[in-house]
């Protein structure tokens, strides 16, 4: 039977070419099938998140990341072409890391512009001049820089790590960790008499748990005023149903993440903290992380593509090829 790894391995493959393909397709319809009334900055900042979706899970495949969880620690190691190649494997997984935080902030972006659009009118010139909107890509591509940051210099390996995590991992996997690259969250170690806290890495934790709860406060803020908005009654009927969809969309393209690499990740890391048995599911916790990028270009097509004018536009491109 297939083990479990191997059942990840391929996942990911399946993914990313799933994945790549989808977001592609995403592409070409959020610039030629969106429905009237959808603006050029919602087009860019969508095919920008189609992009960060194929760079995620284009760095999921070279990486193929692996989960070990044993005791109060975890890890994350590469089982992809850099598998014995330090540092490089170690630095593919902080891009790893890196381009999701840029996922985030897009998703977070997303939230701010509707809010400014139905919210906000008067701050719409933030997505119009050419030096707010230097800003918002240099905030967003921080946030993410930000991520991998903190995965360089919090979650590196160090001789705590390699000491208590090693022999069980080599019982696993028959492999020494000393020749693989692999992040590591080690916040502490507990012994019969004491108790070792190991800074780096706690501090590392407390940084992502605080942004992705400042992540998600800004999303379910603006989201809550945007639905409070749309029940103004002056709000003309045209406008209200394309907002509504918009709201929607956004709506499913927060949830689809939240349950997906959010919460998935909060629970993994929490019981490790807590130092509870791990459980088989963690290895599937990079799959599972990754799977958004199949599902949320579907869940947003839905709800903003003219699907007759996408099939019109298709049928004529056919029609182009076979007639040349």
């Amino acid at each position: 039977p297939m083990t479990v790894e191997e059942l990840v391995s391929y996942g990911s493959m399946g993914i990313f070419a799933l994945g790549t393909t989808l977001n592609i397709i995403f592409i070409y319809i959020i610039r030629n099938g969106t429905r009237n009334g959808v603006s050029h900055v919602y087009k860019n900042i969508m095919t920008c998140f189609a992009i960060c979706n194929i760079a995620f899970s284009t760095t999921g495949f070279i990486t193929k990341p692996g989960n070990h969880t044993y005791g109060t620690s975890q890890i994350t190691f590469c089982k992809g072409v850099f598998h014995r190649m330090k540092p490089w494997g170690f630095l593919w997984l902080c891009l790893f890391i890196g381009v999701y935080g840029l996922n985030t902030a897009l998703l977070a972006l997303h939230f701010v512009y509707r809010y400014i659009i139905v919210c906000r009118q008067q701050l719409s010139h933030i997505f119009q001049e050419t030096s707010s909107v230097v800003v918002v890509i240099l905030s967003v591509l921080l946030w993410g820089f930000i991520y991998s940051l903190i995965t360089f210099v919090c979650f590196a390996a160090n001789e705590g790590c390699y000491e208590y995590v090693n022999p069980s991992f080599y019982a696993r996997f028959g492999e020494d960790l000393h020749n693989l690259s692999f992040i590591c969250v080690f916040t502490h170690k507990v012994e019969p008499n004491t108790t070792t806290i190991y800074w780096l890495p706690t501090i590392g934790m407390g940084l992502n748990f605080t942004m992705m709860i400042v992540t998600f406060a800004l999303m379910f803020f603006c989201g809550f005023e945007i639905y409070r908005a749309l029940k103004n009654p002056s709000m003309s009927k045209k406008t209200k149903h394309l907002q509504t969809q918009l709201l929607k969309a956004v709506a499913i393209q927060a949830i689809i993440p939240f349950f997906t690499t959010y919460l998935s990740r909060a629970v993994m890391y929490t019981n490790v903290i807590v130092g509870l048995p791990p459980l088989s599911a963690y290895a599937f916790t990079p799959l599972v992380i990754s799977i958004y990028t199949v599902i949320d270009p579907i869940a947003i097509m839905f709800f903003v593509c003219d699907l007759r004018l996408i099939v019109n536009n298709l049928k004529r491109i056919m029609q182009t090829i076979f007639c040349l």
